[in-house]
């Protein structure tokens, strides 16, 4: 498969996953919203894949974490709108009445925006991982001749970054910067890969879904995120087609057009 394929398929994935979360009510269709969650939980480890590998190969990682960054901005708006219910049960445009409607309510204001400002997008989450690998590039090269401290700081940077992550709430948060460190670690053996995406999803993802609402089926689906191996596996060294925005337009616009769909049908 090419980079163009994988990037097709992680966002094929990641469409479904979203029509689950957005369009469908646990509640009422249960089986179909579980379908469509442990078919999502391929993509991110497939997406995490593509940035290891595009960070490899950029000759402008400045520029790539710019383009990460920006849309990271760009899609929080429409993340955080099309999401709202999901988390809460009840709609954005509710919520706001509630706080604008008959007398003003600023503490009721102040909930909606701690609400929209408590997750954010897995932009966040390749942007803060490329910047860990840009750092430990930098590190590796300005202590190449001290390894033990070279590791040293190489830790305390993933450290950092996890922490970063897990602070911010972006999606996948700590096993997102994980998985994308530990791709990059192994870069050279589909196996280590593979193993470590199982611990980390054992350890990590099943655990903390194993605290959420929805109880211990999500942590069991989330040991489907291993399967984006065999995808992974099959990848040929090209590049394909070369739709570098595709992704970056998608994203935003599929969250857009999925909560627009969701309003209009209730």
């Amino acid at each position: 498969m090419t980079t163009f394929a994988l990037k097709l398929l992680a966002i094929s994935l990641m469409l479904i996953d979203h029509i689950g979360v957005i369009m469908i009510s646990p509640k009422e269709h249960w089986e179909l919203y579980v379908i469509c969650r442990g078919i999502g939980r391929l993509a991110f480890p497939v997406f995490a894949f593509l940035l290891v590998e595009g960070f490899s190969r950029t000759s402008n990682v400045k520029r790539y974490l710019e383009r990460l960054g920006l849309f990271a901005l760009i899609s929080e708006i429409p993340f955080d709108i099309a999401f709202y219910k999901a988390r809460y049960g009840i709609s954005l445009w509710t919520d706001i009445g509630k706080a604008v409607g008959g007398s003003f309510d600023m503490d009721a204001l102040q909930l909606v925006f701690h609400r929209l400002c408590a997750y954010q997008n897995v932009f966040f989450t390749l942007f803060l991982g490329l910047f860990l690998l840009y750092y430990m590039k930098r590190v590796g090269y300005r202590y190449r001749n001290h390894r033990v401290l070279c590791n040293v700081w190489e830790a305390l940077l993933v450290i950092g970054f996890s922490a970063a992550a897990y602070l911010v709430r972006s999606d996948y948060g700590v096993a997102g910067i994980l998985i994308i460190i530990a791709f990059h670690a192994f870069r050279g053996s589909r196996l280590l890969q593979s193993l470590s995406l199982f611990v980390i999803t054992v350890s990590l993802l099943c655990n903390i879904n194993y605290f959420m609402e929805t109880g211990n089926i999500l942590s069991i689906i989330s040991l489907l995120a291993t399967l984006a191996m065999i995808p992974i596996a099959l990848f040929n060294d090209k590049k394909g087609k070369d739709v570098k925005y595709l992704f970056y337009i998608f994203y935003p616009g599929h969250l857009i057009v999925l909560y627009l769909l969701n309003l209009a049908i209730s």
